[in-house]
């Protein structure tokens, strides 16, 4: 991948998820939480997800940046950008958000 300003960049994609993380994923787009805790909008952080509905269908997660902003892939032809969810195209889509619940266990 080279970035616009020329400089070469290594591609991860094959490699920022797990499987775990992909079933734990499927599942949330799926409305199964799994691990995954819904959010009041205006409480999401950074790396929190953003849940969308696409043609009625839960199908596209967004990751949280900064308030208001996100980080996705929007299909094929485009490549990862930040965007708004407040605002313009998402805004209307937006279901809710999702942040990823560690389990603890009791050490005693």
């Amino acid at each position: 991948m080279q970035a616009a300003t020329g400089v070469t960049m290594p591609s991860f994609a094959d490699d920022y998820v797990c499987s775990a993380e992909r079933s734990e994923l499927d599942a949330l787009i799926a409305g199964e939480r799994g691990t995954f805790e819904p959010i009041d909008e205006g409480k999401e952080k950074p790396l929190d997800l953003a849940l969308f509905r696409i043609r009625g269908w839960r199908s596209h997660i967004g990751i949280v940046t900064s308030p208001g902003r996100m980080l996705h892939v929007g299909n094929e032809e485009q490549q990862s950008c930040i965007e708004s969810y407040r605002t313009g195209r998402w805004a209307p889509k937006l279901e809710g958000f999702y942040r990823y619940a560690m389990e603890t266990k009791d050490v005693g």
